[in-house]
């Protein structure tokens, strides 16, 4: 027989096994996670008729002639590309997004599949719903340290399971950061405003605002409803205040008290050393003032003071030594105006309050009370002007009566003789010429109070509303110029108390204090202990909240705070609470798998939780595993054992959830292979043929 009837034999073989690889090919061009197979061919032997020869002497050297037997199948290949995804929608379909194989097992062997076409089974096993197969993974566990659920890989690989029906524990409240934006730009906006005299001479006044010595009409409330303002008269233009006044604001931005005020005294002393000028006054006062200082060197200094006698220190790194100052003290308090406990006698509805030590200078409100009882029988106001004594008319009985004389404010100021400005004490700020009511300003007002909730919990699960009400002061000193005070408080009215950052208790503190620099970031905590500067402590700032939860949950709610991501622009305000790490008991309800592998429970209660994770494996020479149907593999002697882990890990790839892997088979290339595979038999089968017809001529001879 002819070698070619042979070789043409092998090729029919090699090219049947082709189309055969072919049409496995192009049967799962829609299987998911399906590897298309290529196939490659070698020679066979080779029959040896003449030797290589060298070259000898003048003669050069000859080629082996051989002839050759054939075709024969070196390998099928499986090519292991990333196929495309196909979005299902399906939350357990997963596809894996570079290399790595499922682990599937049935109790006894782990099989390795690309085809995440899963479903979770009655039980709550994540399975190959065509085998039953399980899916292999980590299940959490709960670290009763931290209270965080965790996943231990380093741990034996076990089917991942879903567990329908597991609670959530309740945690309480520990910890909480707020964040976001107060807004710098509140309470009033200056203005000015042009009056005019009985000459028709335009005088232009400028009025401006700011909050510091008192915080609130409440002395003991700095958190009070009524929001105190001091203002400041400028009707020269010299930037030193020429009167001053008091605006109380409730919440809703209407004015419930407040008025304005010339100066009680005026004066002129040299400061005898830097930083510090004495002044003299004619008389002696008591309470809350402006004093305003204005020195020959031009420089302008305003500041508040607590005068008790006719002298007063005034401290100010801008006061020169030798430079001498003209002052004014204007009163703005809203305090006792003498410290001695007075009396009247009243008959008739007559009476007179006397306090020999005291020379009483401006507007006061006169309260008397009931020596028994204590309670306010009559309030008037009147006007005094440098007495030691005020002549009372009420229409009271006959008798003896305890006596609070009080700080007030007048209701206009005098600019120049017949221009006056006047400021409401009743509903809308407004600001207006005396002689000429439609020439009036209403400033600008925003709230200085600013009010943010979040719900904590207690040990039980219990929620708590709990409030952070924020007030702005502005200005308190060179070193606090930015001041916010803050409270927590609760609707039920629990006691909340104020700690440091190592939870120990400050004592008398209703409140804390934040300082913010100059760019808008915190600069400095304290705690607020009643309603004046004074009342303010800097050397300790409160950094955790605690109250108790005996009358609806358990035990102490104790929470540490975090202030760091709040700033102070002027903006908006959009101070929250950005986390807190308490919550309620809850069911699960249902669940997602991210692309790391990790199965995230949603629970009824709002929160998530890690429930397990699965598990990818790669392995050295992955074409080599052994294809055992349904879309499996099984490791074998050249693929190298599985390597298990963490998908997104260790060249493992990230887990695609709602998708499935698509086949790599490319239609188009399939075609192609099928077109070579039909010629190449056609060409082998000529061959033989050929020969046949040869061999036939050879019979022929004899004929």
């Amino acid at each position: 027989m002819m070698r070619s009837m042979f070789s043409g034999v092998s090729g029919l073989r090699n090219f049947q096994t082709a189309m055969d690889v072919v049409g496995n090919n192009i049967s799962n061009v829609n299987t998911a996670g399906f590897k298309a197979s290529r196939v490659t061919f070698e020679s066979t032997l080779s029959q040896m008729l003449k030797i290589a020869m060298a070259p000898n002497g003048k003669i050069g050297g000859t080629n082996a002639v051989q002839i050759g037997l054939g075709s024969k199948l070196a390998t099928i290949d499986r090519i292991m590309t990333q196929g495309a995804f196909q979005n299902t929608g399906k939350k357990t379909d997963l596809a894996i997004k570079g290399s790595g194989f499922f682990v599937l097992s049935d109790g006894q062997r782990q099989y390795f599949t690309r085809a995440g076409n899963f479903d979770v089974d009655t039980d709550g096993s994540l399975v190959q719903l065509s085998s039953g197969l399980k899916v292999m993974g980590w299940m959490s566990e709960l670290d009763k340290e931290s209270g965080v659920r965790i996943v231990d890989s380093n741990k034996p690989i076990e089917s991942v399971k879903i567990p329908f029906g597991m609670t959530m524990p309740a945690k309480e409240t520990t910890k909480m950061e707020l964040g976001g934006n107060l807004n710098s730009d509140v309470g009033f906006g200056a203005f000015e405003i042009t009056l005019k005299d009985s000459s028709s001479n335009p005088h232009d006044v400028r009025v401006w605002f700011s909050r510091g010595a008192e915080i609130s009409a409440d002395s003991t409330d700095p958190f009070s409803d009524i929001q105190r303002y001091v203002y400041y008269v400028d009707q020269d233009g010299d930037g030193a205040p020429d009167a001053a006044g008091v605006l109380k604001m409730d919440k809703f931005g209407n004015v419930k008290d407040g008025g304005i005020n010339a100066p009680l005294v005026t004066g002129s002393d040299a400061a005898t050393a830097d930083g510090s000028v004495t002044l003299n006054l004619t008389n002696s006062y008591y309470g809350d003032y402006l004093v305003s200082l204005k020195g020959d060197d031009g420089t302008v200094i305003y500041t508040r003071a607590s005068i008790d006698g006719n002298t007063v220190t005034i401290n100010d790194d801008r006061i020169k030594n030798g430079v001498t100052y003209n002052w004014k003290v204007i009163s703005i308090g809203d305090g006792k105006a003498t410290s001695n406990a007075l009396t009247v006698t009243m008959a008739g509805g007559n009476g007179t309050v006397t306090d020999p030590t005291y020379t009483f200078n401006g507007y006061y409100k006169v309260v008397l009370k009931d020596q028994t009882t204590g309670e306010p029988v009559y309030t008037t106001v009147v006007k005094v002007d440098n007495s030691n004594t005020i002549n009372i008319s009420a229409p009271v009985d006959d008798g003896n009566y305890d006596v609070d004389v009080l700080q007030y404010y007048g209701d206009k100021y005098e600019v120049s003789n017949g221009a006056d400005l006047v400021v409401t004490k009743s509903g809308s700020p407004k600001f207006y010429e005396a002689d000429d009511p439609t020439n009036f300003i209403v400033p600008d007002y925003t709230t200085p109070k600013y009010v943010t909730a979040t719900t904590v919990y207690d040990s039980l699960g219990k929620d708590y509303q709990l409030y952070m009400e924020f007030v702005r002061l502005g200005t308190l000193d060179e070193n606090h110029r930015n001041v916010w005070i803050w409270r927590a408080y609760l609707p039920g009215g629990e006691r909340v108390s104020y700690l440091d950052k190592d939870g120990n208790p400050l004592d008398a503190a209703i409140g804390g204090v934040v300082n913010f620099d100059k760019t808008g970031k915190i600069d400095s905590y304290g705690i607020i202990k009643g309603g004046k500067v004074s009342d303010i402590d800097w050397t300790n700032g409160a950094k955790r909240i605690s109250f108790s939860a005996k009358d609806n949950g358990d035990g102490v709610v104790s929470i540490a705070l975090n202030f760091d991501g709040i700033s102070q622009y002027a903006g908006e305000f959009s101070a929250a609470t950005k986390f807190q790490d308490g919550y309620a008991t809850g069911s699960l309800k249902s669940f997602n798998i991210n692309e790391d592998g990790d199965i995230i429970g949603v629970f009824s209660n709002g929160r998530t939780d890690l429930i397990a994770k699965i598990a990818l494996a790669t392995f050295n020479n992955p074409a080599g595993l052994t294809d055992v149907g349904g879309s499996l593999f099984i490791n074998s002697a050249n693929s190298g054992s599985p390597m298990i882990g963490e998908a997104n890990n260790g060249g493992r790839g990230s887990i695609v959830s709602g998708a499935l892997e698509m086949s790599n088979v490319d239609l188009a290339e399939e075609f192609t292979k099928m077109i070579i595979a039909q010629r190449g038999f056609q060409a082998n089968a000529r061959v033989i043929t050929t020969t046949d017809q040869i061999l036939n001529e050879l019979v022929n001879l004899k004929r």
